[in-house]
């Protein structure tokens, strides 16, 4: 099926160009390759190159809601447009006129958190379905590891709040690795050094933490 991905990401490229960007991300980005798509910016696409994709997917973004609203409106008939809902969507998404109308023209519209799922279903008369975000598994598949080879232990990576994470750890009777970033010595951390003392608290506390520290986002895989 011949598809495309649109958003607010500038530029336009392939998922079968071997340089294109945003290749290992795991938001709306992994539609493209998952679904081996094309990627053109929102702002710039044409009517005209819609009408040439059997599937449009158009994340939504609030500066491109007018746009989406007249694209979805006259695309040309076949092309199935499936709306994109990132985060829970409720605290970004005013339910306006042109929102209402490109989620009204949607085939389908894909959230991925199940919570807000009812909320958009309502906005689009029964169109919404929780569906996720997929990963390539052309990425997917070197990752995996054979089951006599793997470990019962639970790894808590790098994020913006280790709150969450670190409580269902303390529940586990299972070792648990915690990656910590590594963090500059200057005043504008001073925040993220109480953070990580904090967390290092903890794992001082419970033996069955290990703490791995890593420079950057690679050594966390």
């Amino acid at each position: 099926m011949n598809t495309l991905v649109i958003s607010g990401y500038r530029g336009r490229w392939a998922a079968s160009d071997p340089d294109a960007p945003f290749r290992d991300w795991n938001g709306v980005e992994g539609w493209i390759y998952a679904l081996e798509a094309d990627y053109i910016d929102g702002l710039k696409v044409l009517q005209t190159e819609i009408d040439r994709y059997d599937l449009v997917l158009a994340n939504i973004n609030p500066w491109l809601i007018e746009r989406y609203a007249n694209l979805a409106e006259r695309r040309r008939s076949g092309v199935k447009w499936v709306s994109l809902v990132e985060r829970c969507g409720r605290d970004y998404l005013e339910p306006s006129k042109e929102l209402l109308t490109t989620l009204t023209c949607s085939d389908l519209v894909a959230t991925i958190n199940k919570h807000t799922t009812e909320y958009f279903d309502a906005l689009s008369n029964g169109k919404a379905r929780w569906v996720g975000i997929p990963m390539s598994q052309k990425l997917t598949d070197p990752l995996i590891v054979p089951w006599e080879l793997r470990e019962a232990s639970c790894v808590v990576t790098t994020r913006s709040g280790y709150g969450p994470s670190m409580m269902v750890a303390r529940e586990l009777a299972i070792p648990t690795k915690v990656y910590v970033p590594k963090v500059n010595r200057n005043l504008k951390n001073a925040g993220l050094f109480v953070k990580h003392k904090t967390i290092s608290r903890e794992i001082a506390l419970n033996s069955r933490l290990e703490a791995i520290k890593f420079s950057g986002l690679d050594a966390s895989l």
